[in-house]
């Protein structure tokens, strides 16, 4: 148990960086600020900090009925399977991941809502407001991947917040050699990348199910004597492969082809 505990907080120290300072150093120049703009520095993104939080847990919905009416295409699930993972915990995972990618996609859409994070006079002096808001966006968005990230976590959905992590990292490292992007295109590029990559993996996946099926429906068919691909399927789908995927004419198609020499 204590072992268990000591990797969650270690999991949740490496989801916590960049910090504060490491924030103020690539975003701000803090090392080349004097006191009184160092000091700005760390209030101006703690309050930032707060706010995406509280962002969040304003505008995190988990909706029970819209989870309990949540569906995916067949091919998921056929991957979801052939990966091992439980299918109500990858159901799970997914429908918290587009409540998440919602959330944020919906802030950064809206122009508006950066205006809530930028520097004021009653909270600085006039002459600091332009330094501390000249790269607010994505000082804004570093916190709110952080906070997502960190989010997904403590709901166990382990692949999104490192996701999301990884997303923090790009964006806090474009601060650090002051590259300046849209940061919707860039990770719209991004996730189609990281989606192919995926689908590359999962179609592997499924092609190494797909054949390891093949060879024990065939076996199953030459155990019982069975005479047909319609029996053998039937009795698949009913003591054997007896959740929905992969549905019973699959299961007939998968067998024909085996017991014709096709096991791709």
């Amino acid at each position: 148990m204590q072992e268990v505990y000591s990797l969650a907080v270690a999991i949740e120290k490496i989801l916590s960086v960049p910090t504060n300072l490491n924030i103020a150093e690539s975003m701000l120049q803090h090392s080349t600020c004097s006191d009184s703009e160092k000091n700005n520095n760390i209030i101006f993104l703690g309050d930032i900090e707060q706010k995406t939080i509280s962002y969040c847990d304003n505008n995190f919905n988990f909706d029970l009925e819209a989870f309990e009416n949540y569906s995916l295409p067949s091919e998921y699930l056929d991957e979801c399977i052939a990966t091992g993972e439980n299918k109500l915990t990858y159901l799970l995972n997914r429908y918290t991941e587009d409540v998440l990618s919602k959330l944020f996609s919906d802030f950064v859409n809206n122009p508006e809502n950066y205006a809530l994070f930028r520097a004021t006079i009653s909270s600085f002096q006039e002459s600091e407001i332009d330094r501390l808001n000249s790269n607010v966006e994505s000082i804004v968005e570093v916190y709110l991947y952080k906070t997502i990230s960190i989010l997904a976590y403590r709901l166990d959905v382990y692949d999104v917040a490192l996701m999301y992590h990884d997303f923090l990292m790009t964006t806090y490292s474009g601060g650090i050699i002051e590259v300046s992007y849209d940061s919707g295109s860039y990770f719209k590029s991004e996730i189609s990348k990281k989606n192919t990559k995926a689908a590359n993996a999962g179609a592997k996946d499924k092609r190494l199910f797909r054949q390891r099926k093949k060879k024990q429906y065939l076996q199953i068919m030459e155990e019982k004597s069975f005479t047909s691909y319609a029996k053998t399927a039937e009795y698949i789908k009913l003591n054997i492969d007896t959740d929905e995927s992969p549905t019973y004419r699959t299961v007939e198609k998968w067998l024909s082809e085996a017991d014709k020499g096709d096991f791709s």
